[in-house]
C-alpha cells in the first residue's frame, strides 16, 4: 500500500443536495442544499440522472439523504445534474454511486502505478476487444524494448550448466511478467462491518493457504487487514445478481488458463471506510463461487478504496485493501431443481442487475392476456 491521499479526480463543479427518492432506475429527485439552508418553505425539486444500474442496496434506506451532484453544461443533456455521491446515514461515509466513474478512477490508479502486484508495465489501454465480442476494461502492457532488456538481464541458458538452468528459470518468470495483463474493474458500494471472529468464520484471505501463490507471483506482499481494529468493514460486490459480472469473471478465468496473457480483477470500493473487499455470497452465490474458482485458476484479485474529499471537491486514493473470499463459496453448487429459464436457482422474486442492455426480470413467469384466456378455456374443457 502506498501513496494514500493521491488525487484521482477533481470535480469542475460540485453541488450539494438532498436526495428525496430514486425511481425508474436512472432518475432521482433532489432538493438543492442552498435552498434548504436559506430556509425556503418549499424548495424546488430537481430531477437528476442516477448513473447506477443496480438496486443500490443499503444506500436508499434512510432517505432523504445528503448527496453530491455534478452539473453538465452540455445543451443536449435533458437532466444537467448527475448523482455522484450519497451519504446513506448520518455516521456513514460518502459512497460513490456513479458506476462508470470507477473506471476513470481505476485508470488514474493504474497510470500512477499506485497498486502493487501488477508487475511492470508502461502502457494502459482501455476498452480492448478480445475473444468473441468481448471487451475488457483495461490491458496493461510492457514495451518490447523493456521486455527484451529484462529477459537478457535475467540470464539465459548460455554459459555454465548451473548458471544456464538458473537463467532459464529467471527468464521464464521474466517472460510471464511481460505478458499483457487483462484487468476488469468492479465498482463496490455495499459494505458490512464484522467482528474479528465473524470475519474469520465467514472469509479466507486470498493470500492465505492455497491462494498464497498469488502474493508470491506478484513480487510484492499482499495488503493485510489494518492492525489493532476489533471490527472490519468489508466492501461487497455485487449487491444483486449480475449476469454480466459472471460472464466477465468466466472470461478472465479462461484468459488465465491460456499462456498468452495474464488476468486480474479489481474491486474498487467507492467508499473510504472499506478495509477489505469480497464477492458478495449473499447477493450472488454463483458469482462468489466463480471468483473463488478464478483465484484458484490464476486470476489476480486486487482491492482498493477511494473516498470523497468534500471540502476540496476531490476523489482521493485511500488505500489498497486485501481481497477476501467467502468460505461458503468453496462448497457451493447450483441447485438441480427449481431452475428458471435463466438457469437461476428459484428463490423469492428479485431484480437482476441491468448492465449493457440486460433485461430486468423476476423469478416468475408472466402471461399475456391471450395466454390467460387460453389457460381459462383449457380449464373449462
Amino acid at each position: 500500500m502506498k501513496s494514500s491521499g493521491v488525487e484521482l479526480y477533481r470535480y469542475a463543479g460540485m453541488e450539494r443536495a438532498t436526495l428525496l427518492r430514486r425511481y425508474k432506475r436512472f432518475l432521482g429527485d433532489v432538493k438543492p442544499a442552498e435552498q434548504l439552508e436559506a430556509g425556503q418553505a418549499v424548495a424546488a425539486v430537481e430531477t437528476v440522472h442516477v448513473p447506477n444500474t443496480g438496486p443500490m442496496t443499503g444506500l436508499l434506506d434512510n432517505l432523504p439523504a445528503p448527496a453530491v451532484l455534478s452539473r453538465s453544461t452540455a445543451a443536449s443533456r435533458k437532466y444537467p445534474c448527475t448523482l455522484e455521491w450519497l451519504r446513506p446515514a448520518p455516521a456513514a461515509p460518502w459512497v460513490g454511486v456513479h458506476s462508470a466513474r470507477a473506471n476513470a478512477l481505476a485508470r488514474v490508479l493504474l497510470e500512477k502505478h499506485l497498486l502493487s502486484g501488477l508487475g511492470t508495465y508502461d502502457r494502459v489501454r482501455s476498452e480492448v476487444a478480445y475473444g468473441a465480442g468481448s471487451r475488457v476494461d483495461f490491458v496493461l502492457e510492457r514495451s518490447a524494448e523493456e521486455g527484451s532488456s529484462a529477459g537478457s538481464s535475467a540470464g539465459g541458458p548460455e554459459g555454465g550448466s548451473e548458471e544456464g538452468a538458473e537463467g532459464s528459470k529467471n527468464t521464464a518468470v521474466s517472460t510471464a511478467a511481460t505478458l499483457p495483463l487483462y484487468l476488469e474493474v468492479k465498482s463496490v458500494t455495499l459494505a458490512e462491518t464484522l467482528s474479528g471472529a465473524a470475519l474469520r468464520d465467514q472469509y479466507v484471505a486470498v493470500e492465505d493457504g492455497e491462494f498464497e501463490i498469488q502474493a508470491k507471483a506478484s513480487g510484492a506482499s499482499a495488503p493485510r487487514l489494518l492492525p489493532g481494529s476489533s471490527s472490519t468493514t468489508v466492501g461487497l460486490f455485487p449487491d444483486t445478481v449480475s449476469l454480466r459480472a459472471r460472464k466477465h469473471v468466466e472470461a478472465l478465468t479462461r484468459l488465465a488458463a491460456g499462456r498468452g496473457a495474464r488476468a486480474a480483477l479489481l474491486f474498487l470500493a467507492q467508499r473510504g471506510d472499506c478495509q477489505a473487499v469480497a464477492p458478495c455470497f449473499a447477493a450472488d452465490p454463483r458469482y462468489a463461487s466463480l471468483v473463488s474458482a478464478a483465484a484458484r485458476g490464476g486470476v489476480l484479485l486486487l482491492g482498493a478504496a477511494v473516498g470523497l474529499d468534500e471540502r476540496e471537491g476531490v476523489v482521493r486514493f485511500v488505500r489498497q485493501v486485501p481481497v477476501l473470499l467467502p468460505r461458503a463459496a468453496a462448497g457451493w453448487a447450483p441447485p438441480v431443481r427449481g431452475k428458471t429459464r435463466r438457469g437461476e436457482e428459484a428463490t423469492k422474486p428479485f431484480a437482476l442487475a441491468l448492465d449493457d442492455g440486460e433485461v430486468e426480470g423476476r423469478r416468475k413467469k408472466t402471461r399475456s392476456a391471450a395466454d390467460l384466456e387460453t389457460f381459462r378455456f383449457r380449464r373449462k374443457t
